[in-house]
């Protein structure tokens, strides 16, 4: 089987981390001169942050992707809708700026939108769910805001685990578990030496599937210190890949995308090379039939 999710391949292939280099660091270095608060998920983070800024239906949230594609995870929209109201441009009304580096891949104009939130003086908040390893102009994503989400199991080999970035977080909001908080923090720490080994080897699967796949357009470059979720690229056989894989379930789990021709392949850090090929070939005989 061939997982979207770092935790299911290493459990599948039986793997460990022996493979990865370890080096010594904190979320300190990760994440300074910010609180964090950890908890089961990415959603409960965002409800936590939504309850502590006292969001309710009337305010409006304005949603920016890296794409800026009609595609936004029901994770985001789903929590986000049941506080506020939602928009995806910024306007006299906008109450918070919510940037999602889609898939590890920067908004890249997060600079200027960041200059903007302070202006117009309301929060910016980034979700870094994919990647929290990625960069823009030297500075890492999720440190440009006011308040940054992550969620775990996408970057490291945990089953659970969301963490929220800011300041004056508080633990007597009732979506915050101090008990949780422990657990996952510890869980984490063990992982997060090999955070650059890790954003290594999923810079290495992407760039084979690139290569494998280079007759056909990407939907992302990976320009930079950039630590990717997942390969993507566009074919107008997109819908039959995802049919086919589906109904005859040769192992591969392909991300869901309701975008029109993409098709986007999992690089988590324990797939092996001859899983890579293995998918690659897959993918590409139904293309080619």
């Amino acid at each position: 089987m061939i997982f979207l999710l770092p935790y299911q391949q290493m459990i599948s292939n039986k793997s460990g981390l022996s493979d990865f280099n370890k080096e010594t660091d904190s979320w300190k270095t990760i994440f300074p001169d910010s609180d964090l608060l950890f908890f089961k998920d990415g959603r409960t983070a965002i409800t936590y942050l939504l309850h502590e800024l006292a969001f309710t239906r009337k305010d409006e949230i304005t949603i920016l992707t890296t794409t800026d594609s009609s595609f936004v995870s029901s994770c985001v929209t789903c929590n986000l809708f049941n506080f506020s109201r939602l928009s995806r441009e910024i306007s006299p009304d906008t109450k918070m700026i919510f940037v999602i580096h889609e898939f590890g891949f920067p908004y890249k104009k997060i600079e200027a939108i960041a200059k903007i939130a302070k202006k117009m003086g309301i929060p910016l908040v980034e979700d870094v769910a994919h990647s929290f390893d990625s960069y823009v102009n030297g500075k890492k994503i999720g440190t440009f805001g006011d308040y940054s989400i992550s969620s775990l199991p996408k970057s490291f080999p945990m089953k659970n685990g969301g963490i929220l970035k800011g300041k004056g977080l508080s633990a007597k909001n009732p979506f915050f578990s101090k008990e949780i908080h422990g657990q996952i923090s510890k869980e984490s720490q063990f992982y997060l030496p090999y955070l650059k080994s890790f954003t290594n080897r999923r810079t290495a699967n992407y760039n084979f599937l690139s290569d494998f796949f280079s007759q056909y357009k990407r939907i992302f470059d990976l320009k930079g210190r950039i630590n990717p979720f997942v390969f993507g690229f566009s074919t107008s056989e997109s819908e039959v890949i995802y049919s086919t894989l589906n109904k005859k379930n040769p192992g591969i789990e392909l991300h869901p995308c309701y975008v029109k021709d993409w098709v986007v392949l999992p690089v988590n850090q324990f797939i092996t090379e001859p899983q890579l090929i293995l998918m690659a070939k897959n993918v590409l005989s139904l293309i080619e039939r």
